[in-house]
């Protein structure tokens, strides 16, 4: 998980959407991209329709930052995790981990491309073919 967290005694209430992605480790045009899939990111739009993101925000956006980018959900096993689980439970745990039980609701939504890892294994099984012929040569 990003061990970021956002200061509490901070005296700034909001952050423009260049502060929130320099704190988050995300391009702008990405947080406007999970803005338009996650319907629980709203920023607040003020003059000129500028997005000001809260420290709750940044919080929560940490969190779907881990989801995606650590954990390897896509962003639809994201949405569906958080259509499980509320908003809340995210913000009232800090340290939200996903428990084994919890991983088959989400498992096709899992970025891993099965052909991807057969072929994979296939090649590995190959290489493990020619080594074992190599090694049979040697003695």
């Amino acid at each position: 998980m990003s061990k970021i967290k956002i200061e509490s005694n901070l005296t700034k209430q909001f952050f423009s959407i260049g502060e929130a992605s320099k704190l988050i480790g995300v391009d702008q045009h990405v947080l406007r991209f999970w803005e338009s899939r996650f319907l629980q990111v709203h920023p607040l739009r003020k003059a000129g329709n500028r997005r000001y993101y809260r420290k709750e925000d940044i919080e929560f956006l940490l969190k779907i930052k881990e989801l995606l980018y650590e954990k390897g959900l896509s962003i639809k096993g994201v949405q569906k995790l958080l259509k499980q689980k509320s908003k809340q439970v995210f913000e009232e745990n800090p340290e939200f981990t996903l428990s084994p039980e919890e991983y088959p609701a989400i498992a096709d939504s899992v970025v891993v491309n099965k052909s991807v890892v057969e072929r994979i294994i296939q090649d590995l099984k190959e290489v493990n073919k020619l080594i074992k012929k190599s090694l049979s040569k040697r003695q």
